[in-house]
């Protein structure tokens, strides 16, 4: 959706945390490098590890944030 709204076509490629550090007015929260241990978690395990769960929900924040800026909410 960023690509199209801001007519970037390189937006596509971007993660939720690089989208925000690109498309946010205040990005600093999401800057922190991608985890590592994120394209290898088990999400139908149990329990998740304390780093996952602070990823997971930074992403989905960043995400969120993007979406609403976009959408002009």
């Amino acid at each position: 959706m960023a690509d199209h709204v801001l007519d970037q076509p390189r937006l596509r490629a971007f993660g939720a945390r690089l989208l925000a550090s690109e498309v946010l007015s205040d990005p600093e929260p999401f800057k922190s490098t991608r985890c590592a241990s994120m394209a290898r978690v088990n999400w139908m395990a149990e329990n998740l590890t304390q780093e996952q769960i602070e990823c997971t929900t930074t992403d989905a924040y960043a995400a969120y944030k993007v979406g609403k800026k976009l959408l002009g909410v």
